[in-house]
């Protein structure tokens, strides 16, 4: 752009040539992480990785946003920048601020822009230890107070030591939500999903025993297909555990499992599983039951000719996974509506009634 500067003399006392020297300066182009808004993010290191793994940083051209800090004066003003990182598993962090051409520093930690001040030091001359929350976004304001010394530069690391793993076995159960489970040695597959209701973040599997729980294998995910099991009771086990697991060879009973790592804790309970021969398995009409429509847009309707039961209803995929189980008592000549419109894929089923001892079943098509 272009600029003008007027030039006054006294038309009859001061006229004649003159020289007009012009002096020009570069703006001073603030650093990016000036206010808290634009906080640079930092890593959390590993411990010993800092200062090597330092992120240089200048308040040489900084403003100053915020009152100072509780443990700085700045009655002048102080210079300052900002950095950000989140303490992830970690209720301590180590944070080295090493001094360049800056000669005086400090250091204030917040919980949001504008925010609670959690902690202040004027004092960088060695690594510092800050308590934090674990996984909490945290700011960092490093601060230069010009009547101290001189802004510059610096560097910044965060570090932290391994969190200690935490393992908790806490409980299992199906996908259903159940932890007794019979299931029919038939043609059709019967697989069953298994959940833990664990809060840990380590890493959780599931392990099948017999009935005297001695361990039979360890599944390869969370799920299993009984329908290839013998007939019999089993157990299904959960455990937390970090590192690998160790005593799950078959035969081994299950109290011995532990691991190589810091920790492994077994579930507070088990999933009963009963395999069944069902020689009893009929089709729904020839026992006395009526399930319709078939083909069905989702509404299924069951009715009981017989006397009055408290029956489980289950119905399965092709593949032979559970896909829904209720339980209900039916009257005898009473009549029970599911509407599982929106909730079942089309497709092709297999509906299972449990209910006096026995179990009946009919192939449904959901359309």
């Amino acid at each position: 752009c272009t600029h003008y500067l007027p030039v006054l003399f006294d038309a009859v006392l001061a006229n004649g040539d003159y020289e007009l020297v012009v002096d020009a300066a570069a703006c001073v182009v603030p650093v990016a992480n000036d206010s808290c808004g634009n906080a640079q993010q930092l890593v959390v290191n590993a411990a010993g990785d800092c200062p090597g793994n330092a992120v240089a940083g200048d308040n040489s051209n900084a403003g100053d946003e915020l009152a100072a800090p509780s443990c700085i004066a700045g009655l002048n003003g102080l210079q300052d920048v900002w950095y950000s990182f989140n303490t992830g598993l970690n209720d301590t962090v180590t944070v080295d601020l090493v001094a360049g051409s800056a000669t005086d520093l400090g250091m204030a930690v917040y919980d949001a822009c504008g925010g609670a001040e959690l902690f202040c030091t004027d004092d960088t001359s060695a690594p510092i230890e800050v308590e934090v929350d674990p996984g909490t976004d945290l700011l960092i304001r490093v601060v230069s107070d010009p009547d101290l010394g001189t802004p510059g530069t610096f560097t910044i690391c965060v570090s932290a030591d391994a969190p200690q793993a935490v393992c908790d076995g806490s409980s299992v159960e199906t996908d259903q939500g159940e932890t007794f489970v019979t299931v029919c040695s038939d043609a059709l597959a019967d697989v069953i999903d298994f959940v833990s209701n664990t809060t840990s973040t380590e890493s959780y599997a599931f392990i099948l025993t017999d009935a005297s729980d001695a361990i039979i294998t360890q599944l390869a995910g969370n799920s299993l297909d009984f329908n290839t099991a013998a007939i019999g009771i089993y157990h299904v086990h959960g455990v937390s555990y970090n590192g690998s697991l160790t005593g799950v060879q078959p035969g081994s009973p299950i109290g011995g499992v532990g691991s190589d790592g810091d920790c492994a804790e077994l579930s507070s309970n088990f999933v009963t599983v009963n395999v069944e021969i069902c020689t009893g398995l009929q089709d729904l009409s020839a026992a006395g039951w009526s399930v319709y429509p078939n083909p069905t847009d989702g509404i299924v309707r069951i009715r009981r000719a017989g006397e009055a039961a408290d029956v489980r209803v289950e119905l399965l995929d092709v593949s032979g996974r559970l896909v829904l189980v209720e339980r209900l008592h039916l009257a005898s000549g009473a009549e029970h509506t599911m509407d599982l419109r929106g909730l079942v894929p089309a497709g092709s089923y297999v509906l299972r009634l449990n209910a006096d001892g026995g179990l009946v079943q009919q192939r449904i098509l959901f359309r």
